[in-house]
């Protein structure tokens, strides 16, 4: 009776386990660890409220190349070809709930991520100065 027990133990594991979608996938307890390693540049949109709606698009290519790796440490490492320049760098990133803080160089990024399969969206948005229009930028990387 306890061979049977046994066996129809395993039988069901073998039967119902593989069956289940990511049965073994192990899924972070905190969403920002989902940010942790390379990403690469896909396209950014970049959409300007002036006098008339302005819209910029930019997908990779030869000129446009970047790759971001964020650790747990909170450093983020990246190296970029932006309209032909390298730039190579690091920087420091925080999170809390969905918004993401990243500072490298003299450069501050206020915004939000969300995290879809293998996609890293950041989007970022600043308001109206009486020295610039209000725009935002939506820039999606691809899980390296």
């Amino acid at each position: 009776m306890k061979i049977l027990h046994t066996v129809l133990i395993i039988i069901l594991l073998v039967v119902i386990l593989p069956a289940q979608d990511n049965f073994l996938k192990i899924t972070p307890k905190y969403k920002h660890l989902k940010l942790l390693g390379e990403w690469t540049f896909e396209t950014m949109k970049t959409t300007t409220q002036a006098e008339a709606e302005e819209v910029l698009i930019i997908d990779k290519d030869e000129n446009n190349v970047e790759t971001i790796s964020f650790n747990k440490a909170g450093e983020l490492t990246y190296n970029a070809i932006s309209d032909g320049v390298e730039k190579k760098g690091t920087g420091t990133w925080y999170t809390k709930d969905n918004r993401l803080r990243i500072i490298a160089d003299s450069d501050t990024i206020d915004g939000t991520y969300q995290i879809e399969e293998d996609w890293l969206i950041i989007t970022t948005n600043e308001k109206e100065t009486d020295d610039f229009y209000a725009y935002s930028i939506i820039i999606k990387y691809r899980a390296k």
